[in-house]
């Protein structure tokens, strides 16, 4: 692992890691409402931190704001890849929506 603690059961956390991006997924989805919205728009709509209670993007540090809109735009183009959200650019910046 890249940041946490070591994990002997590979099967167990390859599971945990599918269940994470579905249910991102799923939360992701239902704060885009079918409007086009960047991976900041998105990432201030969804919690963070869930296993702690759950954390609104603006009550975060700010390196952690930081790290939830990459991992929002990580969700979003595997989404893409999925045929969950498609995107589209206006003057250069990157919009997503659901399909």
């Amino acid at each position: 692992p890249g940041h946490a603690d070591v994990f002997r059961n590979l099967s167990k956390r390859v599971d945990e890691i599918i269940h994470h991006h579905e249910n991102r997924s799923a939360e992701i989805l239902k704060a885009m409402q079918h409007q086009e919205m960047t991976a900041y728009q998105v990432a201030r709509l969804v919690t963070w931190m869930p296993e702690q209670g759950g954390v609104k993007h603006d009550d975060l540090a700010p390196i952690a704001k930081l790290a939830a809109v990459s991992e929002t735009l990580a969700h979003l183009k595997v989404m893409s890849v999925e045929k969950k959200v498609i995107t589209t650019n206006h003057d250069d910046i990157v919009y997503y929506k659901n399909i």
